[in-house]
């Protein structure tokens, strides 16, 4: 039986990271779009993503230069990214939910649906730099490090769903057929999502093969359910007011969806090719 290759393995509190970046980049981005947005709304909200994009940028410069084996360095730097990006992060939702005012169960989950997903995705980074620090022998399963990356894919997918989501019940189900490819995306985020849970919970381990073929179909779903809900939003909406809502919150939110799918997957064929040659 020959030897495991060697297979990178990507820092997970950069990509968790990243990924909220993306989304708050994303929401900045068509929430303050002149189009449809205020001005007062701008002036308030317009640097929400840049800074999560900017800790980001910080939490990737920890994780590369700092070592984990000089423990108390590495920790303070650690603590203080994800600090400061976790109560950024609890900041900007509470101003969102002020701002917006609007009540009612149904407007609601979808928002707040999102907003789990986005914590954790902090969270998922806050536990890999723990492990990192106590040298956790959990990082060196193959299986476990690609269930880590299925969580982030995974919440990433419904974060930006339901951030679709969102959008169509605040404008009282004004989407057809275009929704629905992005409720696809929205299953294949919970399927990658659950299959990574069954990896950890599940005394019988899979077999690392075929649990990557599981993951490049999910993954293959999302971004080609996600570039559906692209064409589709460019192809029927015209220059109205509502549609541009409509318009710009798809459009991003698709394409992000696809970069995540797209991502996760190239990574799963990756790993599989690795493990064949």
């Amino acid at each position: 039986m020959r030897p495991r290759p060697k297979i990178y393995q990507p820092n997970l509190a950069s990509l968790s990271s990243l990924t909220l970046a993306l989304f708050g980049l994303v929401f900045t981005l068509c929430y303050n779009n002149p189009n449809y947005g205020s001005a007062s709304l701008f002036r308030s909200t317009y640097w929400w993503g840049p800074l999560l994009a900017f800790l980001a940028l910080a939490d990737c410069a920890v994780e590369k230069f700092a070592d984990p084996k000089r423990s108390k360095t590495y920790s303070l730097l650690a603590i203080a990214v994800s600090s400061l990006q976790f109560l950024s992060l609890l900041f900007f939702v509470f101003c969102y939910f002020a701002i917006d005012g609007t009540s009612g169960g149904a407007y609601l989950a979808p928002r707040i649906g999102a907003v789990l997903a986005l914590l954790a995705l902090a969270g998922i980074s806050v536990f890999f730099k723990t492990l990192r620090l106590r040298g956790s022998p959990l990082l060196s399963d193959p299986l476990a490090y690609s269930s880590f990356i299925g969580l982030i894919a995974g919440f990433g997918l419904v974060a930006f769903a339901l951030m679709v989501w969102s959008i169509d019940v605040s404008q009282e189900h004004a989407w057809g057929a275009e929704f629905y490819p992005v409720f696809i995306a929205f299953l294949a985020g919970a399927a990658e999502i659950g299959d990574s849970l069954y990896v950890f919970e599940s005394k019988k381990k899979p077999l690392e093969e075929q649990d990557l073929k599981t993951r490049m179909v999910i993954s293959f779903v999302g971004a080609a359910s996600a570039l559906v809900a692209i064409f589709m939003a460019v192809g029927f909406y015209d220059a109205s007011w509502l549609s541009w809502i409509l318009f710009y919150w798809t459009l991003f939110a698709s394409v992000s969806l696809c970069l995540l799918s797209l991502g996760a997957g190239a990574y799963y064929a990756y790993v599989s090719y690795r493990l064949k040659n």
